[in-house]
């Protein structure tokens, strides 16, 4: 499936949701198409040994969600041109607030994300094989539950969770510069991880009038034996007119075997 199909599919689930759960409430729906930087650093398996894998590239996405007093529900669809490959992403999100009417707020979760990642490495830097390709198919799910405070324009919500990571990964040479004439044969290396564990969070949401909205996710994954994994995501918006802001968006996150940084900045229409 094509980024374009996979965003189309992405964007078509969430409304499809958001109409389902609009009911008596009122809706706020907002697209924002956004462009930044995109840096990769991941551990793979080859022959034999752990090899460590860099890389950088420009990155295209589009961000779209649903609000209203209820539900909160966030598509984020991005693919990247690196130097040495590429790699695309798709995280959808939905939040449930229960008694929105007080200011303690118990809510609901899930964030489903998936990565698919390819690198082609060059001799030079994979001395003594010929070539090395890299592909790594990701899959994350997370439930979460917690208490939301909220206060006029500042929402704080504490939050607990599972979290359920599935990678794949292929690697591929065509051979190896040793020993006679044509040297030694090339292989094929598959691997394949499920990992549980347990989280805690916070998100932070606050809006300064109609100037400025800013929120911040930050989440710890535990598992006994390894550790610790963090994974935080920001959002800033400057508000230019009702219809139309400014957004500043930062996402990284760790994994056991790999870690991205997301820098996106774009327009926001609110609609």
């Amino acid at each position: 499936m094509t980024n374009f199909s996979k965003l189309r599919a992405a964007v078509l689930a969430l409304l499809g949701t958001a109409a389902a759960a609009r009911g008596a409430d009122t809706g706020t729906f907002i697209v924002s198409p956004l462009v930044g930087r995109v840096d990769v650093g991941a551990q793979y398996p080859s022959n034999g040994s752990q090899q460590l894998f860099k890389d950088s590239g420009t990155l295209y996405g589009v961000q779209a969600v649903y609000v209203t007093p209820k539900w909160v529900f966030t598509v984020l669809n991005h693919s990247s041109d690196m130097h040495k490959g590429e790699e695309s992403g798709s995280l959808i999100t939905a939040s449930r607030y229960f008694r929105t009417d007080s200011s303690w707020q118990p809510t609901a979760g899930f964030s489903l994300e998936h990565i698919l990642s390819h690198a082609a490495l060059p001799p030079a830097e994979v001395w003594p094989l010929y070539s090395l390709d890299v592909r790594t198919d990701a899959w994350a799910f997370y439930p979460t539950a917690g208490v939301s405070y909220k206060a006029g324009d500042l929402r704080v919500t504490p939050y607990v969770g599972y979290f359920r990571e599935a990678v794949g990964t292929m690697v591929t040479s065509d051979g190896m510069f040793a020993g006679p004439p044509p040297g030694l044969p090339g292989f094929q290396v598959k691997s394949s991880v499920d990992l549980d564990y347990a989280s805690v969070g916070v998100k932070l949401e606050y809006q300064f009038g109609h100037i400025l909205r800013f929120d911040t996710k930050t989440y710890a994954r535990f598992r006994p034996g390894e550790q610790t994994q963090y994974t935080t995501r920001n959002r800033l918006d400057i508000f230019l007119s009702r219809r139309l802001s400014l957004v500043l968006k930062y996402d990284r996150f760790l994994d056991k075997y790999e870690s991205t940084t997301l820098l996106f900045a774009g327009p926001a229409f609110v609609f």
